[in-house]
């Protein structure tokens, strides 16, 4: 693994946060519904509750107005004064929303890359996961997809080492401590191990398999002439997997 020694200038937010992490060069996290991001080292992102109310007051004012002449171009009806007022406000709304998540992903990432120098995803199927009915309101309010993709740019800005996670590999299902694979419906959010007795956290248990993962990955093959980059600030880039 290729990383590069640099000085890292923290905030308050950014040490408080961080504080006991300051050993650690690989970073494993899980992606969930119930929270965020589950780190491998027990910490956890929990998702803004802005984004929840702020979907809260957009159902209320789409309700509200649920009985307004909105138009339509093809019977040639025109919408009302109060109409336009309404798609005005549900425009706001929806921009609020879209700037809450944005807020919290690019900060996430940011956090993550100024301190560790190793990042492993899980290669979620993302289209998959939004043909569920019942998720996909969940989902889309997380932004799974533009978390992965802003760590895949940022870590040629702060030269860390991202590495994409087998999709296949059943994380969830295999227990942490002795290997067991077993069945891990939805809806179970606390792992039992039948062979071995260990009871922990759904996605924790996840997060520890997919580092244990680390020591299989770390025998891929690395280019390190082809995947180190110098950036425009002047910093050699991330080793990309080759």
């Amino acid at each position: 693994m290729y990383a590069i020694k640099r000085e890292l200038k923290l905030n308050n937010q950014e040490k408080s946060f961080f504080a006991g992490c300051a050993g650690f060069s690989r970073f494993v996290y899980n992606l969930g519904i119930k929270t965020f991001a589950t780190l491998s080292d027990g910490k956890t992102f929990e998702s803004p509750s802005s984004i929840k109310k702020a979907k809260t007051k957009l159902g209320k004012i789409q309700w509200r107005n649920r009985n307004k002449v909105l138009g339509n171009r093809r019977s040639g009806i025109s919408a009302s004064k109060n109409a336009v007022k309404y798609y005005q406000k549900l425009r706001k709304k929806h921009k609020r929303i879209t700037n809450i998540r944005e807020d919290f992903l690019q900060k996430t990432t940011t956090l993550l890359a100024k301190t560790y120098q190793h990042i492993l995803v899980e290669d979620l199927n993302i289209k998959g996961m939004m043909a569920n009915h019942k998720l996909c309101s969940a989902l889309s309010n997380l932004g799974l997809y533009r978390f992965r993709e802003l760590l895949s740019y940022k870590q040629e800005c702060f030269g860390f080492l991202l590495t994409i996670v087998d999709r296949w590999f059943p994380s969830s299902k295999t227990c942490s401590l002795c290997g067991n694979i077993q069945d891990m419906p939805l809806c179970e959010r606390v792992y039992h191990c039948q062979n071995c007795g260990q009871v922990m956290d759904r996605d924790l248990n996840a997060s520890i398999n997919l580092e244990n993962w680390t020591s299989n990955a770390d025998g891929l093959s690395v280019n390190p002439e082809r995947s180190r980059r110098v950036n425009t600030c002047g910093q050699e880039g991330a080793v990309c997997l080759g």
